[in-house]
Protein backbone atom coordinates (compact mmCIF):
# COMPACT_ATOMS: atom_id res chain seq x y z
CA UNK A 1 0.00 0.00 0.00
CA UNK A 2 1.61 3.18 -0.98
CA UNK A 3 1.55 5.77 1.42
CA UNK A 4 -1.31 8.79 1.51
CA UNK A 5 -0.82 11.37 3.97
CA UNK A 6 -4.02 13.02 2.74
CA UNK A 7 -5.79 9.51 2.34
CA UNK A 8 -4.68 9.00 6.38
CA UNK A 9 -5.75 12.94 7.01
CA UNK A 10 -9.22 12.21 5.42
CA UNK A 11 -9.51 9.41 7.63
CA UNK A 12 -8.57 11.06 10.67
CA UNK A 13 -10.66 13.78 10.48
CA UNK A 14 -14.03 12.22 9.23
CA UNK A 15 -13.74 9.37 11.54
CA UNK A 16 -12.49 11.84 15.01
CA UNK A 17 -9.79 9.29 15.45
CA UNK A 18 -6.25 10.05 15.72
CA UNK A 19 -3.76 10.17 13.02
CA UNK A 20 -2.32 7.27 14.08
CA UNK A 21 -4.66 5.08 14.04
CA UNK A 22 -6.17 6.15 10.90
CA UNK A 23 -2.66 4.96 9.48
CA UNK A 24 -3.08 1.79 11.14
CA UNK A 25 -6.52 1.82 9.16
CA UNK A 26 -5.26 2.84 5.88
CA UNK A 27 -2.34 0.31 5.52
CA UNK A 28 -4.90 -2.39 6.20
CA UNK A 29 -6.70 -1.42 3.14
CA UNK A 30 -9.35 0.67 4.61
CA UNK A 31 -8.40 3.27 2.83
CA UNK A 32 -11.90 5.56 2.79
CA UNK A 33 -14.30 6.85 5.73
CA UNK A 34 -17.21 4.06 4.96
CA UNK A 35 -14.93 1.21 4.40
CA UNK A 36 -13.36 2.26 7.94
CA UNK A 37 -16.68 2.92 10.00
CA UNK A 38 -17.50 -0.67 8.43
CA UNK A 39 -14.38 -2.41 9.76
CA UNK A 40 -14.79 -0.56 13.17
CA UNK A 41 -18.25 -1.13 13.54
CA UNK A 42 -18.60 -4.48 11.99
CA UNK A 43 -21.45 -6.42 13.15
CA UNK A 44 -24.85 -8.53 12.97
CA UNK A 45 -25.73 -6.39 10.20
CA UNK A 46 -22.42 -7.16 7.99
CA UNK A 47 -23.63 -10.80 7.85
CA UNK A 48 -24.15 -11.29 3.87
CA UNK A 49 -27.14 -13.48 2.58
CA UNK A 50 -26.60 -17.00 2.88
CA UNK A 51 -28.45 -17.60 -0.39
CA UNK A 52 -25.54 -15.91 -2.15
CA UNK A 53 -23.66 -18.78 -1.46
CA UNK A 54 -23.87 -21.44 -4.83
CA UNK A 55 -26.26 -24.54 -4.34
CA UNK A 56 -27.11 -23.09 -1.22
CA UNK A 57 -30.92 -23.25 -2.14
CA UNK A 58 -30.68 -27.12 -3.11
CA UNK A 59 -28.58 -27.88 -0.04
CA UNK A 60 -31.78 -26.41 2.05
CA UNK A 61 -34.30 -27.82 -0.17
CA UNK A 62 -32.85 -31.51 0.21
CA UNK A 63 -32.69 -31.43 3.77
CA UNK A 64 -35.62 -29.65 4.72
CA UNK A 65 -37.44 -32.50 2.59
CA UNK A 66 -35.72 -35.38 4.25
CA UNK A 67 -36.35 -33.70 7.79
CA UNK A 68 -40.15 -33.93 6.55
CA UNK A 69 -39.67 -37.24 5.81
CA UNK A 70 -38.19 -38.07 9.16
CA UNK A 71 -35.32 -40.14 8.06
CA UNK A 72 -32.04 -40.11 9.84
CA UNK A 73 -29.14 -37.51 9.29
CA UNK A 74 -25.56 -38.24 9.63
CA UNK A 75 -23.14 -34.94 10.09
CA UNK A 76 -19.57 -35.69 8.65
CA UNK A 77 -16.24 -33.77 9.94
CA UNK A 78 -13.27 -33.13 10.57
CA UNK A 79 -10.68 -33.68 13.42
CA UNK A 80 -9.69 -30.29 13.70
CA UNK A 81 -10.91 -27.10 15.99
CA UNK A 82 -12.71 -25.96 12.47
CA UNK A 83 -14.32 -29.44 11.76
CA UNK A 84 -15.39 -30.47 15.59
CA UNK A 85 -16.91 -26.76 15.73
CA UNK A 86 -18.52 -26.91 12.48
CA UNK A 87 -20.04 -30.65 13.16
CA UNK A 88 -21.19 -29.30 17.02
CA UNK A 89 -22.69 -26.12 14.73
CA UNK A 90 -25.02 -28.59 12.28
CA UNK A 91 -25.66 -31.58 14.68
CA UNK A 92 -27.19 -28.35 17.74
CA UNK A 93 -28.95 -26.58 14.34
CA UNK A 94 -30.38 -30.44 12.75
CA UNK A 95 -31.88 -31.26 16.54
CA UNK A 96 -33.53 -27.94 17.05
CA UNK A 97 -35.67 -28.38 13.75
CA UNK A 98 -36.77 -32.02 15.05
CA UNK A 99 -34.29 -34.05 12.84
CA UNK A 100 -32.50 -37.22 14.01
CA UNK A 101 -29.11 -36.72 13.96
CA UNK A 102 -25.92 -38.08 14.54
CA UNK A 103 -22.19 -37.29 13.85
CA UNK A 104 -18.73 -39.22 12.48
CA UNK A 105 -15.46 -37.50 12.64
CA UNK A 106 -12.79 -39.69 11.22
CA UNK A 107 -9.83 -40.96 12.92
CA UNK A 108 -6.40 -39.23 11.81
CA UNK A 109 -4.66 -42.02 12.57
CA UNK A 110 -6.53 -45.11 10.85
CA UNK A 111 -8.55 -42.86 8.02
CA UNK A 112 -6.89 -40.18 7.28
CA UNK A 113 -8.14 -37.18 6.39
CA UNK A 114 -11.58 -36.08 4.65
CA UNK A 115 -14.07 -38.31 3.46
CA UNK A 116 -13.53 -41.96 2.88
CA UNK A 117 -15.41 -44.87 0.64
CA UNK A 118 -14.42 -47.28 4.08
CA UNK A 119 -16.52 -44.95 6.76
CA UNK A 120 -19.42 -43.94 4.55
CA UNK A 121 -19.64 -47.73 4.09
CA UNK A 122 -19.93 -48.06 7.61
CA UNK A 123 -22.41 -45.36 7.95
CA UNK A 124 -24.35 -46.78 5.66
CA UNK A 125 -24.20 -50.07 7.47
CA UNK A 126 -25.85 -47.89 10.41
CA UNK A 127 -28.93 -47.13 8.54
CA UNK A 128 -27.75 -43.66 7.52
CA UNK A 129 -28.43 -42.64 4.04
CA UNK A 130 -27.94 -38.80 4.19
CA UNK A 131 -24.95 -37.49 5.11
CA UNK A 132 -23.57 -33.78 5.12
CA UNK A 133 -19.97 -33.35 5.31
CA UNK A 134 -18.59 -29.73 7.18
CA UNK A 135 -15.27 -28.77 6.67
CA UNK A 136 -14.28 -31.57 3.99
CA UNK A 137 -15.39 -33.22 0.79
CA UNK A 138 -14.74 -30.70 -2.05
CA UNK A 139 -11.97 -32.92 -3.37
CA UNK A 140 -14.06 -36.25 -2.64
CA UNK A 141 -14.74 -37.31 -6.30
CA UNK A 142 -14.03 -40.67 -5.74
CA UNK A 143 -16.08 -41.01 -2.74
CA UNK A 144 -19.17 -39.24 -3.78
CA UNK A 145 -19.28 -41.63 -6.55
CA UNK A 146 -19.33 -44.27 -3.93
CA UNK A 147 -22.10 -42.65 -1.99
CA UNK A 148 -23.70 -42.40 -4.92
CA UNK A 149 -23.52 -46.29 -6.20
CA UNK A 150 -24.76 -46.92 -2.24
CA UNK A 151 -27.95 -44.55 -2.71
CA UNK A 152 -26.93 -42.55 -0.33
CA UNK A 153 -27.52 -38.20 -0.46
CA UNK A 154 -24.10 -36.35 0.31
CA UNK A 155 -24.79 -32.91 0.63
CA UNK A 156 -20.98 -31.20 1.14
CA UNK A 157 -20.45 -27.86 2.87
CA UNK A 158 -16.75 -27.01 3.08
CA UNK A 159 -13.98 -23.83 2.42
CA UNK A 160 -10.99 -25.80 1.47
CA UNK A 161 -9.67 -25.37 -2.39
CA UNK A 162 -11.53 -27.27 -5.53
CA UNK A 163 -9.62 -29.77 -7.29
CA UNK A 164 -9.79 -29.44 -10.97
CA UNK A 165 -13.12 -31.66 -10.43
CA UNK A 166 -15.48 -30.85 -8.34
CA UNK A 167 -17.68 -34.30 -6.49
CA UNK A 168 -21.08 -34.57 -8.52
CA UNK A 169 -23.76 -34.59 -5.40
CA UNK A 170 -26.89 -33.02 -5.35
CA UNK A 171 -25.85 -29.44 -3.60
CA UNK A 172 -21.94 -28.30 -2.61
CA UNK A 173 -21.48 -25.41 -0.81
CA UNK A 174 -17.93 -23.79 -0.72
CA UNK A 175 -17.38 -20.28 -1.46
CA UNK A 176 -14.00 -20.52 -2.94
CA UNK A 177 -15.51 -23.04 -5.80
CA UNK A 178 -15.28 -21.67 -8.97
CA UNK A 179 -18.57 -20.81 -9.61
CA UNK A 180 -19.60 -19.24 -6.90
CA UNK A 181 -19.58 -15.58 -7.25
CA UNK A 182 -20.12 -14.80 -3.56
CA UNK A 183 -17.72 -12.32 -2.21
CA UNK A 184 -16.33 -13.22 0.46
CA UNK A 185 -14.05 -16.55 0.41
CA UNK A 186 -12.34 -16.09 3.53
CA UNK A 187 -15.59 -18.16 5.71
CA UNK A 188 -13.69 -21.42 7.78
CA UNK A 189 -15.33 -24.73 7.91
CA UNK A 190 -17.93 -23.75 10.76
CA UNK A 191 -18.70 -20.35 8.80
CA UNK A 192 -20.19 -22.11 6.13
CA UNK A 193 -21.84 -24.39 8.04
CA UNK A 194 -23.00 -21.41 10.30
CA UNK A 195 -24.46 -20.13 7.01
CA UNK A 196 -26.22 -23.37 6.39
CA UNK A 197 -27.76 -22.69 9.74
CA UNK A 198 -28.86 -19.16 9.09
CA UNK A 199 -30.20 -20.24 5.65
CA UNK A 200 -31.94 -23.40 7.03
CA UNK A 201 -34.11 -20.78 9.11
CA UNK A 202 -33.29 -22.68 12.42
CA UNK A 203 -34.66 -21.45 15.73
CA UNK A 204 -32.20 -19.50 18.01
CA UNK A 205 -29.00 -20.21 15.22
CA UNK A 206 -27.42 -16.49 16.30
CA UNK A 207 -27.05 -18.49 19.16
CA UNK A 208 -24.52 -20.47 17.88
CA UNK A 209 -22.33 -17.64 17.36
CA UNK A 210 -19.81 -18.36 20.34
CA UNK A 211 -19.13 -22.09 18.79
CA UNK A 212 -18.97 -20.23 15.55
CA UNK A 213 -16.24 -17.84 17.08
CA UNK A 214 -14.29 -20.25 18.77
CA UNK A 215 -13.55 -22.29 15.26
CA UNK A 216 -13.21 -19.25 13.29
CA UNK A 217 -10.37 -17.85 15.05
CA UNK A 218 -8.59 -21.37 15.86
CA UNK A 219 -8.48 -21.90 12.26
CA UNK A 220 -6.62 -18.85 11.36
CA UNK A 221 -8.80 -17.61 9.03
CA UNK A 222 -8.10 -14.04 8.28
CA UNK A 223 -10.06 -12.03 10.77
CA UNK A 224 -11.83 -9.63 8.31
CA UNK A 225 -15.06 -9.07 6.24
CA UNK A 226 -17.53 -12.20 7.58
CA UNK A 227 -15.51 -13.26 9.80
CA UNK A 228 -14.61 -10.04 11.68
CA UNK A 229 -18.42 -9.40 11.98
CA UNK A 230 -18.68 -12.87 13.51
CA UNK A 231 -16.05 -12.77 16.44
CA UNK A 232 -16.71 -9.20 16.98
CA UNK A 233 -20.23 -10.75 18.40
CA UNK A 234 -18.76 -14.05 19.05
CA UNK A 235 -16.15 -13.15 21.87
CA UNK A 236 -18.73 -11.26 24.13
CA UNK A 237 -21.15 -14.17 23.28
CA UNK A 238 -18.24 -17.01 24.45
CA UNK A 239 -17.86 -14.77 27.76
CA UNK A 240 -20.91 -14.93 28.80
CA UNK A 241 -21.28 -18.49 27.65
CA UNK A 242 -24.03 -20.68 29.47
CA UNK A 243 -22.73 -23.64 27.56
CA UNK A 244 -21.40 -26.26 29.90
CA UNK A 245 -18.75 -27.67 27.67
CA UNK A 246 -17.69 -24.74 26.55
CA UNK A 247 -17.37 -22.98 30.62
CA UNK A 248 -15.50 -26.67 31.69
CA UNK A 249 -13.06 -25.70 29.14
CA UNK A 250 -12.49 -21.90 30.37
CA UNK A 251 -12.54 -23.67 34.14
CA UNK A 252 -9.72 -26.44 32.66
CA UNK A 253 -7.54 -24.05 30.37
CA UNK A 254 -7.37 -20.58 33.12
CA UNK A 255 -9.83 -18.57 30.37
CA UNK A 256 -11.98 -15.89 32.20
CA UNK A 257 -13.95 -13.16 30.53
CA UNK A 258 -13.49 -11.19 28.61
CA UNK A 259 -12.75 -14.06 26.47
CA UNK A 260 -10.15 -12.74 23.40
CA UNK A 261 -8.33 -14.05 20.11
CA UNK A 262 -5.55 -14.57 22.06
CA UNK A 263 -7.31 -17.25 24.78
CA UNK A 264 -9.15 -19.00 22.00
CA UNK A 265 -5.52 -19.35 20.01
CA UNK A 266 -3.04 -20.43 22.68
CA UNK A 267 -5.75 -21.97 25.13
CA UNK A 268 -8.68 -23.12 24.03
CA UNK A 269 -8.02 -23.93 20.66
CA UNK A 270 -4.86 -26.62 21.20
CA UNK A 271 -7.14 -28.13 24.20
CA UNK A 272 -9.87 -28.85 21.70
CA UNK A 273 -7.34 -29.68 18.75
CA UNK A 274 -5.71 -31.91 21.00
CA UNK A 275 -8.14 -34.61 20.98
CA UNK A 276 -7.80 -35.02 17.00
CA UNK A 277 -4.16 -35.16 17.25
CA UNK A 278 -3.79 -37.47 19.67
CA UNK A 279 -6.87 -40.32 19.37
CA UNK A 280 -10.43 -39.49 18.41
CA UNK A 281 -12.15 -36.30 17.74
CA UNK A 282 -15.09 -37.60 18.55
CA UNK A 283 -15.51 -36.77 22.03
CA UNK A 284 -15.10 -33.07 20.99
CA UNK A 285 -18.10 -32.35 19.48
CA UNK A 286 -19.52 -34.51 22.71
CA UNK A 287 -17.84 -31.50 24.99
CA UNK A 288 -19.57 -28.80 22.85
CA UNK A 289 -23.24 -30.11 22.73
CA UNK A 290 -23.51 -31.66 26.24
CA UNK A 291 -26.25 -30.22 28.85
CA UNK A 292 -24.69 -32.39 31.80
CA UNK A 293 -21.91 -30.13 34.13
CA UNK A 294 -20.90 -32.76 35.32
CA UNK A 295 -19.86 -35.04 32.20
CA UNK A 296 -18.80 -31.70 30.58
CA UNK A 297 -15.90 -31.35 33.21
CA UNK A 298 -14.64 -34.78 33.05
CA UNK A 299 -14.69 -34.45 29.14
CA UNK A 300 -12.77 -30.69 29.57
CA UNK A 301 -10.14 -32.41 32.00
CA UNK A 302 -9.73 -35.24 29.38
CA UNK A 303 -8.63 -32.73 26.86
CA UNK A 304 -6.84 -31.01 29.02
CA UNK A 305 -4.71 -34.42 29.82
CA UNK A 306 -4.13 -34.91 26.07
CA UNK A 307 -3.11 -31.50 25.61
CA UNK A 308 -0.30 -32.14 27.79
CA UNK A 309 0.35 -35.20 26.22
CA UNK A 310 0.51 -33.59 22.69
CA UNK A 311 2.55 -30.68 24.33
CA UNK A 312 5.49 -33.58 25.57
CA UNK A 313 4.72 -35.25 21.88
CA UNK A 314 5.89 -32.47 20.20
CA UNK A 315 8.72 -30.93 21.88
CA UNK A 316 10.43 -34.35 20.83
CA UNK A 317 9.32 -34.89 17.32
CA UNK A 318 10.66 -30.83 16.62
CA UNK A 319 14.27 -31.37 18.66
CA UNK A 320 14.62 -34.52 16.13
CA UNK A 321 13.44 -32.66 13.15
CA UNK A 322 15.46 -29.52 13.70
CA UNK A 323 18.29 -31.54 14.17
CA UNK A 324 17.47 -33.45 10.89
CA UNK A 325 17.42 -29.78 9.20
CA UNK A 326 21.00 -28.63 9.87
CA UNK A 327 22.42 -31.65 8.45
CA UNK A 328 20.77 -31.35 5.27
CA UNK A 329 22.87 -30.30 2.23
CA UNK A 330 22.22 -26.44 1.07
CA UNK A 331 20.09 -27.62 -1.45
CA UNK A 332 18.21 -29.38 -0.50
CA UNK A 333 16.23 -26.14 1.89
CA UNK A 334 17.64 -23.91 -0.01
CA UNK A 335 14.24 -22.64 -0.55
CA UNK A 336 11.65 -25.50 0.92
CA UNK A 337 12.14 -27.48 4.13
CA UNK A 338 11.00 -31.37 3.75
CA UNK A 339 11.73 -33.49 6.64
CA UNK A 340 10.91 -37.02 7.42
CA UNK A 341 10.94 -39.55 10.34
CA UNK A 342 9.96 -43.03 11.16
CA UNK A 343 7.25 -43.09 13.76
CA UNK A 344 6.95 -39.40 13.87
CA UNK A 345 3.23 -38.95 15.53
CA UNK A 346 1.14 -37.85 13.01
CA UNK A 347 -1.23 -35.80 14.90
CA UNK A 348 1.74 -33.32 15.75
CA UNK A 349 3.82 -32.90 13.12
CA UNK A 350 1.48 -29.98 11.80
CA UNK A 351 2.47 -28.29 15.05
CA UNK A 352 6.03 -28.97 14.14
CA UNK A 353 6.29 -27.82 10.84
CA UNK A 354 5.05 -24.39 12.14
CA UNK A 355 7.64 -23.88 14.20
CA UNK A 356 10.18 -25.41 11.65
CA UNK A 357 8.87 -22.51 9.25
CA UNK A 358 9.27 -20.00 12.01
CA UNK A 359 12.99 -21.09 12.81
CA UNK A 360 13.78 -21.23 8.82
CA UNK A 361 11.40 -18.69 7.18
CA UNK A 362 11.06 -21.73 4.45
CA UNK A 363 7.91 -23.43 3.59
CA UNK A 364 8.54 -26.85 5.31
CA UNK A 365 7.16 -30.40 5.48
CA UNK A 366 7.11 -32.78 7.85
CA UNK A 367 6.23 -36.39 7.23
CA UNK A 368 5.71 -39.17 9.27
CA UNK A 369 7.15 -42.67 7.90
CA UNK A 370 5.02 -45.58 8.64
CA UNK A 371 6.13 -48.60 7.20
CA UNK A 372 5.56 -47.60 3.52
CA UNK A 373 3.60 -44.99 3.67
CA UNK A 374 4.65 -41.55 4.31
CA UNK A 375 2.00 -38.94 5.48
CA UNK A 376 2.26 -35.54 6.87
CA UNK A 377 1.74 -31.58 6.89
CA UNK A 378 3.05 -28.07 5.33
CA UNK A 379 3.03 -24.72 6.38
CA UNK A 380 4.35 -22.03 4.25
CA UNK A 381 5.41 -18.75 4.23
CA UNK A 382 2.84 -16.32 2.00
CA UNK A 383 4.64 -16.04 -0.87
CA UNK A 384 4.44 -19.59 -1.23
CA UNK A 385 0.89 -20.88 -2.17
CA UNK A 386 1.70 -24.41 -0.56
CA UNK A 387 -1.36 -26.31 -2.29
CA UNK A 388 -0.57 -24.66 -6.02
CA UNK A 389 2.89 -25.90 -5.47
CA UNK A 390 1.26 -29.25 -4.32
CA UNK A 391 -0.95 -29.41 -7.59
CA UNK A 392 2.41 -29.43 -9.73
CA UNK A 393 3.63 -32.47 -7.81
CA UNK A 394 0.54 -33.92 -7.12
CA UNK A 395 1.52 -37.33 -9.24
CA UNK A 396 3.87 -38.13 -5.81
CA UNK A 397 0.23 -38.51 -3.66
CA UNK A 398 -2.04 -40.67 -3.09
CA UNK A 399 -4.25 -37.88 -1.20
CA UNK A 400 -3.43 -34.48 -0.37
CA UNK A 401 -5.34 -30.88 0.44
CA UNK A 402 -5.16 -27.49 2.20
CA UNK A 403 -4.81 -24.19 0.91
CA UNK A 404 -2.26 -21.22 0.47
CA UNK A 405 -0.81 -21.67 3.98
CA UNK A 406 -1.30 -25.22 5.00
CA UNK A 407 -1.98 -28.34 3.91
CA UNK A 408 -2.10 -32.23 4.24
CA UNK A 409 -0.66 -35.36 1.85
CA UNK A 410 -0.60 -38.48 1.67
CA UNK A 411 2.60 -39.75 -0.49
CA UNK A 412 2.34 -43.12 -2.64
CA UNK A 413 5.41 -44.61 -1.14
CA UNK A 414 8.18 -43.21 1.65
CA UNK A 415 10.37 -43.56 -1.40
CA UNK A 416 9.18 -40.48 -3.43
CA UNK A 417 10.48 -37.91 -0.16
CA UNK A 418 13.59 -37.82 -1.93
CA UNK A 419 11.93 -36.32 -5.25
CA UNK A 420 9.69 -34.91 -3.34
CA UNK A 421 12.10 -32.76 -1.58
CA UNK A 422 14.28 -31.72 -5.08
CA UNK A 423 10.54 -31.14 -7.04
CA UNK A 424 9.82 -28.84 -4.58
CA UNK A 425 13.16 -26.59 -4.49
CA UNK A 426 13.05 -26.01 -8.14
CA UNK A 427 9.34 -24.77 -7.36
CA UNK A 428 10.76 -22.45 -4.88
CA UNK A 429 14.18 -21.58 -6.72
CA UNK A 430 11.22 -20.42 -9.58
CA UNK A 431 8.70 -18.82 -7.14
CA UNK A 432 10.67 -17.08 -4.69
CA UNK A 433 13.00 -13.82 -4.59
CA UNK A 434 15.85 -13.66 -1.97
CA UNK A 435 13.72 -11.13 0.06
CA UNK A 436 10.75 -13.85 0.26
CA UNK A 437 12.94 -16.13 2.19
CA UNK A 438 13.27 -12.68 5.03
CA UNK A 439 10.90 -12.24 7.90
CA UNK A 440 9.94 -9.19 7.72
CA UNK A 441 8.48 -7.24 10.69
CA UNK A 442 6.09 -4.78 9.08
CA UNK A 443 5.99 -1.29 10.95
CA UNK A 444 2.70 0.93 11.04
CA UNK A 445 4.18 4.08 11.29
CA UNK A 446 6.57 5.81 13.94
CA UNK A 447 5.81 7.82 16.78
CA UNK A 448 7.53 9.57 19.54
CA UNK A 449 6.86 8.30 23.23
CA UNK A 450 4.01 11.01 24.10
CA UNK A 451 1.96 10.17 21.40
CA UNK A 452 1.97 6.58 23.17
CA UNK A 453 -1.01 7.34 25.66
CA UNK A 454 -4.04 5.77 27.12
CA UNK A 455 -6.24 8.02 24.29
CA UNK A 456 -4.48 6.14 21.64
CA UNK A 457 -4.77 2.83 23.14
CA UNK A 458 -8.43 3.21 23.26
CA UNK A 459 -8.35 3.68 19.83
CA UNK A 460 -6.32 1.04 19.02
CA UNK A 461 -8.76 -1.54 20.96
CA UNK A 462 -11.39 -0.67 18.60
CA UNK A 463 -9.52 -2.81 16.21
CA UNK A 464 -9.23 -5.66 17.71
CA UNK A 465 -9.32 -8.70 17.15
CA UNK A 466 -6.53 -9.16 15.70
CA UNK A 467 -5.43 -12.04 13.86
CA UNK A 468 -4.81 -13.21 10.03
CA UNK A 469 -5.58 -10.46 7.97
CA UNK A 470 -5.68 -7.76 10.81
CA UNK A 471 -2.42 -8.19 12.59
CA UNK A 472 -2.03 -6.57 15.88
CA UNK A 473 -0.41 -2.55 14.75
CA UNK A 474 3.39 -2.32 15.64
CA UNK A 475 4.79 1.18 15.77
CA UNK A 476 8.34 2.36 16.36
CA UNK A 477 10.41 4.86 18.07
CA UNK A 478 13.15 6.29 16.84
CA UNK A 479 16.41 7.68 18.91
CA UNK A 480 15.26 7.16 22.52
CA UNK A 481 17.73 7.39 25.56
CA UNK A 482 17.88 4.38 27.67
CA UNK A 483 17.31 5.39 31.01
CA UNK A 484 17.73 2.03 32.98
CA UNK A 485 18.66 -1.64 31.69
CA UNK A 486 18.01 -4.67 33.05
CA UNK A 487 16.85 -8.68 32.76
CA UNK A 488 13.98 -10.17 34.58
CA UNK A 489 11.94 -13.74 35.07
CA UNK A 490 13.05 -16.08 36.67
CA UNK A 491 15.71 -17.57 34.53
CA UNK A 492 16.25 -13.77 33.81
CA UNK A 493 16.10 -14.02 30.04
CA UNK A 494 13.90 -11.09 29.37
CA UNK A 495 14.81 -7.79 28.61
CA UNK A 496 13.11 -4.52 30.44
CA UNK A 497 14.45 -0.99 29.47
CA UNK A 498 13.05 2.57 30.77
CA UNK A 499 12.91 4.95 27.64
CA UNK A 500 13.04 8.44 27.78
CA UNK A 501 11.84 10.73 24.79
CA UNK A 502 11.51 14.04 23.89
CA UNK A 503 9.16 16.27 25.82
CA UNK A 504 7.59 16.13 29.49
CA UNK A 505 6.97 13.06 30.50
CA UNK A 506 8.01 11.10 27.72
CA UNK A 507 9.33 8.14 29.53
CA UNK A 508 7.57 4.43 29.74
CA UNK A 509 8.89 0.81 30.19
CA UNK A 510 9.38 -1.26 27.70
CA UNK A 511 9.29 -5.08 27.89
CA UNK A 512 11.09 -7.10 25.36
CA UNK A 513 10.51 -11.10 26.32
CA UNK A 514 13.87 -13.57 25.80
CA UNK A 515 15.37 -10.63 24.34
CA UNK A 516 17.53 -10.72 27.50
CA UNK A 517 20.61 -11.63 25.21
CA UNK A 518 20.88 -8.52 23.34
CA UNK A 519 21.48 -6.37 26.86
CA UNK A 520 25.12 -6.31 26.78
CA UNK A 521 24.75 -4.30 23.12
CA UNK A 522 22.16 -1.84 24.69
CA UNK A 523 23.94 1.69 24.64
CA UNK A 524 22.51 4.53 25.62
CA UNK A 525 20.39 4.87 22.46
CA UNK A 526 18.25 2.92 21.00
CA UNK A 527 15.38 2.56 18.18
CA UNK A 528 12.22 0.20 18.98
CA UNK A 529 9.44 -1.78 17.56
CA UNK A 530 6.70 -2.19 19.65
CA UNK A 531 3.07 -2.57 20.09
CA UNK A 532 1.19 -0.83 23.28
CA UNK A 533 -0.70 -2.44 25.78
CA UNK A 534 -1.39 -2.46 29.23
CA UNK A 535 0.55 -4.33 32.21
CA UNK A 536 -1.73 -6.07 34.35
CA UNK A 537 0.31 -7.71 36.66
CA UNK A 538 -0.47 -7.71 40.12
CA UNK A 539 -4.21 -5.74 39.69
CA UNK A 540 -2.11 -3.11 37.98
CA UNK A 541 -2.75 -0.98 35.04
CA UNK A 542 0.10 0.72 33.28
CA UNK A 543 0.75 1.21 29.61
CA UNK A 544 3.69 0.02 28.62
CA UNK A 545 5.57 -1.25 25.37
CA UNK A 546 5.83 -4.76 24.16
CA UNK A 547 9.05 -4.75 22.27
CA UNK A 548 8.95 -6.71 18.60
CA UNK A 549 12.76 -5.43 17.83
CA UNK A 550 15.13 -3.32 18.94
CA UNK A 551 18.15 -1.47 17.33
CA UNK A 552 21.05 0.57 18.79
CA UNK A 553 21.53 3.78 17.29
CA UNK A 554 26.03 3.89 17.36
CA UNK A 555 27.06 0.16 16.98
CA UNK A 556 29.94 -0.70 19.79
CA UNK A 557 32.20 -0.45 17.43
CA UNK A 558 31.51 2.71 16.62
CA UNK A 559 30.31 2.87 13.44
CA UNK A 560 27.49 4.32 13.44
CA UNK A 561 25.64 1.46 12.17
CA UNK A 562 22.50 0.71 13.28
CA UNK A 563 22.69 -3.20 15.17
CA UNK A 564 19.86 -5.24 14.89
CA UNK A 565 19.49 -7.33 18.32
CA UNK A 566 16.17 -9.24 18.38
CA UNK A 567 15.47 -11.90 15.66
CA UNK A 568 13.89 -10.02 13.40
CA UNK A 569 16.48 -9.20 9.95
CA UNK A 570 14.55 -6.81 8.69
CA UNK A 571 12.09 -4.14 9.22
CA UNK A 572 9.65 -2.74 6.52
CA UNK A 573 8.17 1.08 7.37
CA UNK A 574 5.06 1.22 5.69
CA UNK A 575 3.91 4.97 6.92
CA UNK A 576 4.69 7.77 4.80
CA UNK A 577 8.18 9.32 6.15
CA UNK A 578 7.82 12.55 4.51
CA UNK A 579 4.37 12.85 7.00
CA UNK A 580 4.79 13.00 10.20
CA UNK A 581 1.22 11.72 11.81
CA UNK A 582 2.22 12.90 14.88
CA UNK A 583 2.34 16.56 13.84
CA UNK A 584 -1.32 16.52 12.19
CA UNK A 585 -3.78 17.47 14.93
CA UNK A 586 -7.19 16.16 15.02
CA UNK A 587 -9.91 19.07 14.06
Amino acid sequence: MLPDPAGCWALARTLNISPVTAQVLYNRGLTTPEAAHAFLTAGREQILDPFRLKDMDRAVAVIRRRIAQGGPIMVYGDYDVDGVTGTTILVLALRALGAQVDFYIPNRFSEGYGLNVGALEEIHARGYDFVISVDTGVTAVKEALAAKAMGMTLVVSDHHEPGPELPDVPALINPKRPDCTYPFKGLSGVGVAFKLALALEVPGAWDLIDIVTLGTIADMVPLVGENRAIVREGLAALGNTRRPGLRALMEVAGVKPPVTATHIGYSLGPRLNALGRMGSAMLGVELLCTEDSERAMTLARHLDEENKSRQEVEAGILEEALRQAESQPPDQKEFVMVLAGEGWHHGVVGICASRVLESYHRPSILLSIDGEEARGSARSIPAFHMHRALLQVSDLFSKFGGHAAAAGMTLKSKDDIAQLRRRLNEIGRAWLKPEDLVPELRIDTTVTLDQVNHDLLMELQRLEPHGIGNPQPVFAVSDVVVADSRTIGKEANHLKLLLRGKGPGAIMDAVGWSLAPAKPAITSRVQVAFHPEYDTYQSRNQLRLTMRDVQVIASPDGSGMPVNLAPVPQVTVEACRSWDPLNARRT
